[in-house]
């Protein structure tokens, strides 16, 4: 009796496999749908790698491989110099990866609560990070969060759709804008304007200055006097194109 009762066990999982995982023939240009998505046999290689598309994104399998929430064999195949005359058995099974989230679900990343609101057929997922609503293909930044879409699986009961996400802390800087400011209101040409970028103050001329590296160098100001008088300008901006003209200078 023991025997038969581990037998009969046996029978039973072996059947519930064969429910998650159907083998399906299909010829090239062929395909089968499956709650919602689109598996197409795009073209068969000569060593039995397979070339598939669901719901239009490709992806070669040789062996076994997981692909937007479907596990794909190779089960057979059959390769001819006609395209059109390539087939393969694929079995096909659904699986979910570990810490991903179905539609409607939520979780908390640095103080934030992060929804899963919807995915679509092709990966791309709507997300709400405290109330602030995002669409994510690939990846996103969204109310100051970083999200990844690693893995995803969509149907057509929207309740079994999940992805698998990723988060990182988005940090963002202020940078100080050098301002320009002209002691005299542009009425003298020759009267030196300051540009200050905090904490440093540089002296300039009231023409349009472009340093690409550091430099030290002379201007000659006045041709008029019977002799030249030279303003000094050291500008310490390394490798980077600093362009300044103060207002009214002209």
């Amino acid at each position: 009796m023991k025997k038969y009762a581990v037998f009969g066990l046996l029978i039973a999982f072996l059947s519930f496999s064969l429910v998650l995982a159907e083998n399906y023939h299909l010829n090239v240009s062929q395909s089968v749908v499956i709650n919602g998505n689109t598996i197409s046999l795009d073209n068969v290689g000569s060593s039995g790698s397979v070339r598939i598309s669901i719901n239009g994104l490709s992806h070669t399998v040789s062996g076994t491989g997981k692909y937007a929430g479907f596990e794909i064999t190779v089960v057979d195949y059959y390769y001819s110099d006609v395209l059109n005359d390539r087939a393969a058995t694929l079995g096909i099974s659904t699986y979910t990866s570990s810490g991903a989230l179905k539609a409607g679900e939520s979780t908390v990343f640095g103080g934030k609560t992060i929804v899963l609101e919807n995915v679509g057929s092709t990966g791309a997922v709507m997300v709400s990070v405290d109330g602030i609503f995002c669409t994510v293909s690939g990846n996103n930044i969204c109310n100051s969060v970083k999200i990844t879409v690693v893995d995803y699986y969509y149907s057509d009961v929207k309740v079994d759709r999940w992805a698998l996400l990723s988060f990182d802390i988005v940090t963002t800087t202020t940078t100080t804008i050098a301002t320009c400011t002209d002691s005299d209101g542009g009425k003298n040409y020759y009267l030196k304007g300051i540009v200050t970028i905090n904490p440093t103050t540089f002296v300039i001329p009231k023409i349009i200055i472009v340093v690409i590296n550091p430099i030290f160098f002379d201007i000659p100001i006045n041709y008029f006097s019977g002799f030249y008088r030279y303003y000094t300008f050291i500008m310490i901006i390394s490798r980077r194109t600093f362009i300044e003209d103060c207002n009214n200078s002209f």
